[in-house]
């Protein structure tokens, strides 16, 4: 009879779904389709956020007209009277 050492594990027969499983771990294709799948999906509220802030800057331009159109009228300067 033959010791086998530590060092030298006896492999059980893997099933399907193991070897699958193994191959979608170690594979860089499924890797980086996964990121560029997860770059895409964060895109999403990186636009909302964008639409947000161009939104409110034109809020802030628009109110900022609408108080120079009521208080910005045309001023008058009188220089001092003597009498």
């Amino acid at each position: 009879m033959i010791e086998k050492t530590p060092d030298e594990k006896v492999k059980a027969p893997q099933s399907f779904f193991e070897k699958i499983s193994h191959k979608i771990q170690t594979s860089l294709t499924v890797k980086l389709l996964t990121i560029g799948v997860l770059i895409l999906l964060l895109l999403i509220p990186l636009e909302m956020v964008q639409n947000l802030i161009e939104e409110r800057e034109y809020r802030n331009y628009e109110a900022i007209n609408e108080v120079n159109k009521l208080w910005g009228s045309h001023q008058t300067l009188r220089g001092p009277i003597l009498s």
